[in-house]
């Protein structure tokens, strides 16, 4: 685990897989760090059934998605407590970079 000292967060984060907490403060090196050391913290959920990926694809932080997509571990399928996969979160914003990335990644 990466200490939380060395990365500062914001209010309400620190309740959530570090992955989800990393993206959700964007920090990328962070998260980069916390996937190489434990890379099944990418489908990770939160009390909402997001993953990081949800929150990267959803908060357009294309980075935090290819760093996720990377691992080859991200599940594209997770849905959220709405049944909604990541790369639901991604059209429903218009994040076409994002929603090409996760569709090359699903073939």
């Amino acid at each position: 685990m990466i200490p939380v000292s060395r990365y500062p967060l914001r209010e309400g984060t620190a309740d959530v897989p570090d992955a989800i907490r990393y993206v959700r403060n964007g920090l990328l090196d962070a998260l980069k760090e916390t996937l190489a050391q434990n890379p099944e913290q990418v489908n990770e959920q939160d009390s909402k059934g997001l993953t990081a990926l949800h929150w990267a694809a959803n908060h357009r932080f294309y980075a935090a998605v290819i760093a996720l997509l990377e691992t080859g571990k991200a599940d594209l399928n997770i849905g959220d407590c709405r049944g909604r996969s990541a790369l639901d979160h991604a059209h429903s914003g218009g994040h076409q970079k994002i929603i090409e990335a996760i569709q090359k990644a699903s073939t």
